[in-house]
């Protein structure tokens, strides 16, 4: 039942707005996604019409749509109304099912009124009730029962499915007049007992954070995030809302603010869209004095993609890509604003480690020393990456000439302020001075004043790129590179226009008369001495509300190879231990027999292998509250 309260709230008792995503790996991008979503406000008679149910389908489809990438119109049915019937819905699933594949995504929304009733074989539910989804009619036989809904899924061939529910268990619809509350409603009858819902039903059905009891129907995992615990009420609200609170929050995250709170890669995930939703479902309802509890069930860790929304709106050409997990050669894109290194790569977590190599010293400038302070578009610097697909920055981009100063002679980290050409390439030409000497790039090589090739580091093979004077290149902002100079105080200055005919003079294969011969430089290396003891160690969620899992991690500059956990209740008694390969460790809150643990505070450590030696966290503390 869903119920409108008439001056901007409607509660009732929503027993699913779920995500279940039986996933054992993120989506990949050439796997179909398809959809059926169902909205129901126009019942039959006008007593049980809804406010805002049909919206809430009409607007995720559009929010999907947007993501034209994974998202078709071909792919999509959305019912409204007299349209999702019974057999509306199973037949529209029916379709889907027909055309999709193992590796394909599906997706199920349904919005309207719920109710619940005796419960029919297979006689599971412990309080004796089965929920229905109230299909567009009048009467139980007309509404979708869960076993049912759970039997139309489990025929789906699609590895990954994603349902959501935005219903209530009640069957009441409350609405206020003249300052009262009349309670209508689709039938009547207790609530639902805790974790005897929607969600206990699929997770019963189909095995929960351990998988699918029948492997040959359904091979994936199931995950839930859920509107409010099964047991609490759910509100709505009206304008400017307009939505119920939960779908509101959730519409709101799809399109990319959940994103932005995470990792910024351009990708809204379940596990993105939970921690945006609760915070602010919990924070508005509380606000109004009453209780409500997202909850998110994630028997898998692996994130599944429901939506692309890109990067954040910046101006041209001021964000850059990385790739992830490494060491990445980077150069900012534009001039910052604020060249302080924690601002300009502000998009990564943890600690940053930023590396410039000082050829005055032959020695390394970082952040965490206190010699790094500043960063510049001419710069190259070596930035280790864990999780973050990308940086931005805020500030001016570089035109026309500019002078770039280099130290003492030997190896350079360098950037470029827009494309110039390293040889016969496209893009702008760079001249070299010395003292009172301006050369072509072409001819300071020939002059013996840097070395014919630049070193430009592939992040995913973990190679050196070695373009010569002969083979050309064109260099890019957003990437750092490293060059090899013969004398000191050498100044390369960047121009926009082209040089001349491309290819310059041959490579000598001698020095000019009078300097020494040099001979090849050594490969330029990646930064070193990098601490084991930066480790940064914590689990997510914490508390632990209404999840069955949480997972802790290590963030380390280096490779972490295995990881340990220990956990302790509050006498000091070990309950838990786990050991595996990797960062991350997940935890689904139970003792070593397997049995779930009691709500409360527990103590916990870590040790993380790291180069061959172990370091340990500090005692931390994490709590469980369902």
């Amino acid at each position: 039942m869903r119920a409108f309260i008439h001056g901007g709230r409607r509660v009732g008792f929503l027993f699913a707005l779920l995500v279940v995503l039986l996933a054992a790996f993120s989506a990949p991008l050439y796997a179909s996604y398809f959809a059926v979503i169902v909205g129901v406000a126009d019942y039959p008679g006008v007593v049980n019409d809804l406010e805002y149910t049909d919206d809430d389908a009409i607007d995720l489809y559009h929010a999907l749509m947007e993501d034209s990438g994974r998202w078709s119109a071909g792919r999509m049915q959305l019912l409204l109304d007299a349209q999702a019937s019974k057999d509306g819905i199973r037949e529209a699933i029916e379709r889907a099912a027909s055309e999709g594949q193992e590796g394909d995504v599906f997706l199920f929304f349904f919005s309207g009124h719920g109710t619940i009733g005796p419960d029919r074989a297979p006689l599971e539910e412990a309080d004796h009730y089965d929920e229905y989804l109230c299909s567009y009619g009048s009467e139980p036989e007309a509404f979708v029962r869960d076993d049912e809904l759970s039997d139309w899924l489990s025929l789906l061939p699609m590895g990954r499915i994603v349902v959501l529910l935005d219903t209530c268990f009640s069957g009441g619809q409350i609405r206020s007049a003249g300052g009262g509350r009349v309670v209508k409603g689709l039938g009547s009858g207790p609530r639902p007992g805790r974790d005897d819902g929607f969600i206990a039903d699929l997770i019963g059905r189909y095995g929960g954070g351990t998988g699918p009891l029948d492997l040959d129907d359904l091979g994936g995992r199931i995950v839930a995030l859920t509107s409010s615990r099964d047991d609490e009420l759910s509100w709505e609200y009206g304008e400017p809302i307009a939505h119920g609170l939960f779908s509101y929050f959730l519409l709101e995250g799809l399109r990319g603010p959940a994103d932005e709170e995470a990792n910024r890669d351009g990708d809204v995930t379940a596990e993105e869209l939970f921690p945006y939703v609760y915070l602010r479902v919990v924070e508005t309802a509380e606000g109004d004095g009453v209780s409500q509890h997202p909850t998110f069930l994630d028997g898998d860790p692996a994130p599944l993609v429901v939506r692309s929304w890109g990067p954040p709106p910046v101006d041209d050409g001021d964000c850059c890509e990385l790739e992830p997990v490494g060491w990445n050669l980077v150069s900012p894109p534009i001039d910052p604003d604020d060249p302080d290194p924690e601002v300009v790569f502000d998009e990564v977590t943890g600690t940053l480690y930023l590396y410039w190599y000082d050829p005055e010293t032959e020695s390394w400038h970082t952040v965490e020393n206190g010699l790094l302070t500043g960063v510049g578009a001419l710069g190259g610097y070596w930035l280790w990456v864990t999780d973050v697909a990308e940086f931005c920055v805020e500030g001016v981009a570089l035109e026309g000439d500019r002078d770039l100063q280099l130290g003492a002679a030997g190896w350079q980290m360098i950037g470029v302020p827009y494309e110039v050409a390293w040889g016969p390439a496209d893009g702008g030409s760079i001249e070299v001075t010395r003292g009172a000497e301006t050369l072509s790039l072409a001819d300071a090589v020939a002059a013996g004043w840097i070395y014919f090739i630049i070193w430009e580091y592939d992040p995913v093979t973990e190679a050196w790129i070695k373009p010569t004077i002969d083979t050309g290149r064109t260099l890019e902002p957003c990437v750092g590179y490293w060059i090899f100079t013969y004398f000191d105080d050498l100044v390369l200055t960047f121009k926009e226009e082209e040089a001349g005919p491309p290819g310059g003079p041959p490579v000598p294969t001698s020095l000019p008369k009078g300097l020494e011969v040099k001979g090849d430089p050594p490969m330029p290396t990646l930064p070193i001495g990098v601490a084991k003891g930066s480790l940064e160690f914590g689990n997510y969620p914490n508390p632990i509300t209404d999840v069955n899992t949480t997972t802790f991690r290590v963030k380390s500059a280096l490779p972490v190879e295995t990881l340990r956990v220990e956990i302790y209740d509050m006498a000091g008694r070990l309950v838990y231990e786990d050991e595996g390969s990797g960062s991350e460790l997940v935890w689904h809150t139970e003792n070593e027999l397997g049995e779930y643990l009691a709500n409360g505070v527990y103590l916990y450590r870590l040790y993380a292998l790291v180069d061959g030696e172990w370091a340990l966290s500090e005692v931390k503390k994490l709590a469980i509250y369902r």
